[in-house]
């Protein structure tokens, strides 16, 4: 008996010894992982910190950039210094009776005083404003140059002869400023030098001639036609009437219009191309722009071609709409007989 007790508590003694053994082990493993866990933690946050340095760096490339665009805008904004620029090689002339008309910037020795005459002697640009009761804005150049007239606000009436007559040139650009009126009024006798017949328009050019810009142009022909240009005329722009006791708007070798505003009212024709030597001349070309005409005999006349492609024309005429041996090609639309 004594020797199965023994045993038994041995056994007994074992099995603790062995249960202590079990509970520990979890305990020695368990460190480890977390351990595991956590160095893993911190190299996840390392390689998240990793793109959080380049996202850094994007702010400075991007300043950079934006650094680049700053020094270059100032480099587009030379403007003013070059329209300041135009504006002092430009002639300034300001019409007045008396003899009082004056003239600044630009070379004054472009521009020549005699007696009522304002004469334009050299190429360039020219800035013309003021009343003339009785006088005459004159161009004389050479047939290689060219000259540019702005109508900031002019009132010319002449006694005896044209207003504005282009004696020669290779073109005139008449420039009708913005929000201006400008007036062209002539007599019914002319006192013209020696045996010529010219000029014979309120507006008279011998040489190729141009008007636009948004102004307004009002055109008083008394004594034979309104405008005239004796090579090509172009219109480009502005609001114009014209009112003639012959033809109102007259170009030799062809009449162009492109945009703009034109009223007629003329005793003989509307408007006239004569140029009948020319096969690549004598013809009307509309492109755009509104035309009203009254007219005593034909609305538009040309030699070779009349082509209104753009633009309308209102018309009331005594004789024909368009009187023309040559080619006639009207938009669809683009002639309206005006009501009675």
């Amino acid at each position: 008996m004594k020797k199965f007790k023994t045993l038994f508590a041995v056994g007994c003694l074992t099995l603790a010894m062995t249960a202590c053994n079990t509970d520990t082990t979890p305990t020695k493993v368990a460190d480890p992982t977390t351990q595991e866990v956590q160095t893993t933690v911190v190299d996840d946050t390392k390689a998240t910190q990793a793109p959080a340095d380049t996202t850094e760096a994007k702010p400075e490339e991007t300043k950079a950039t934006e650094e680049v665009k700053t020094t270059e805008a100032p480099k587009e904004t030379k403007a003013p210094g070059e329209t300041k620029a135009e504006k002092e090689e430009k002639a300034v002339i300001t019409l007045a009776d008396g003899g009082k008309t004056t003239v600044e910037g630009g070379a004054k020795d472009c521009v020549f005083l005699e007696g009522k005459k304002v004469i334009i002697q050299k190429p360039g640009t020219y800035v013309v404003s003021g009343t003339l009761t009785d006088g005459q804005l004159r161009v004389e150049l050479t047939k290689e140059d060219k000259v540019e007239i702005e109508f900031k606000g002019v009132d010319i009436t002449n006694k005896d002869g044209a207003p504005f007559y282009a004696v020669s040139a290779d073109k005139v650009v008449i420039d009708l400023k913005k929000n201006t009126t400008n007036i062209l009024t002539d007599s019914q006798v002319y006192e013209l030098e020696g045996d010529s017949d010219e000029p014979n328009a309120c507006l008279f050019s011998k040489d190729d001639l141009t008007i636009k810009g948004s102004g307004e142009l009002i055109v008083n022909g008394n004594y034979n036609n309104g405008i005239v240009s004796k090579d090509d005329l172009k219109i480009s722009g502005g609001n114009i009437t014209v009112k003639a006791v012959k033809n109102g708007i007259r170009g030799n070798d062809s009449i162009t219009i492109k945009e703009g505003t034109i009223k007629v009212d003329a005793i003989k024709d509307g408007f006239k191309v004569s140029n009948e030597e020319d096969a690549e001349k004598g013809f009307f070309l509309m492109e755009g722009g509104t035309v009203e005409v009254d007219a005593g005999d034909d609305a538009i006349q040309a030699v070779t071609s009349v082509k209104i492609e753009g633009g309308t024309v209102t018309y009331r005429a005594d004789s024909k709409d368009i009187k023309c041996d040559g080619t006639i090609e009207i938009k669809e639309g683009a002639m309206t007989e005006k009501t009675k």
